[in-house]
C-alpha cells in the first residue's frame, strides 16, 4: 500500500520504452542520461522522472565509490545529499518529514551529507558527519524535529568500517 510496487513498475515499463528505442540496453546500467532525455515524451511525465532518478543513481553510487576510494568524504556527502533530492522529487519515495530531518541535517556545520534510507516513505536518515559534530547535530536536529512533529527520535550513531573485504584464512 506504500507505492513501494507502483514504483518498480513504473521503472520496469520506462525500462522497456528505452529497450524499444535502444536494443543494446540490457538493463538499466547500459543507459545513458542521453538516453533518458531523448526519449523524455515518449516516456512521459512519470516514466522520465523515474528512468533519470535510476540513470543518475547508478552514476552516484558509481562516483560514490571512486570518492571513498579516494578518502574523499566530501563527495560522498554532496553525493548522498544528491540521492535523497532524487528520491524526493524524481523518484517520490520521501515524505514531508524525512525531508524535513534531511534538510534540519543539512543546516547544521560539520554535516557532508544525507539521505533516506529504507524503501521510502517513511523509514529513516542516514548522516555522514565529522566525528565532532555528531552529538551536536543530533541534539541539533532532534529538538527541531520534536518541536515541528512532537516525535522524539531514535538517534543510532554509527561508524564508518572497512565494510566487505578479502580475508585470507591461516593454515594451521
Amino acid at each position: 500500500a506504500s507505492g513501494y510496487n507502483d514504483r518498480r513498475r513504473e521503472v520496469e515499463e520506462a525500462l522497456e520504452v528505452i529497450r524499444a528505442a535502444y536494443p543494446q540496453v540490457r538493463s538499466y546500467r547500459h543507459c545513458t542520461p542521453e538516453m533518458v532525455e531523448a526519449l523524455r515524451h515518449k516516456l512521459g511525465p512519470i516514466g522520465h522522472r523515474r528512468a533519470a532518478f535510476v540513470v543518475g543513481e547508478i552514476q552516484r553510487v558509481e562516483q560514490a565509490a571512486a570518492a571513498l576510494e579516494a578518502g574523499d568524504l566530501q563527495r560522498v556527502g554532496s553525493l548522498l545529499s544528491r540521492t535523497h533530492q532524487g528520491l524526493s522529487t524524481e523518484y517520490e519515495v520521501s515524505c514531508a518529514e524525512l525531508d524535513f530531518m534531511v534538510a534540519a541535517t543539512l543546516e547544521q556545520e560539520g554535516v557532508l551529507g544525507t539521505r533516506m534510507m529504507g524503501g521510502g516513505f517513511g523509514d529513516c536518515s542516514i548522516n555522514l558527519l565529522r566525528q565532532d559534530a555528531v552529538d551536536r547535530v543530533a541534539e541539533a536536529v532532534g529538538e527541531a524535529y520534536h518541536r515541528r512533529y512532537g516525535i522524539r527520535m531514535d538517534i543510532h550513531p554509527v561508524r564508518i568500517a572497512q565494510g566487505m573485504h578479502e580475508h585470507q584464512a591461516v593454515a594451521r
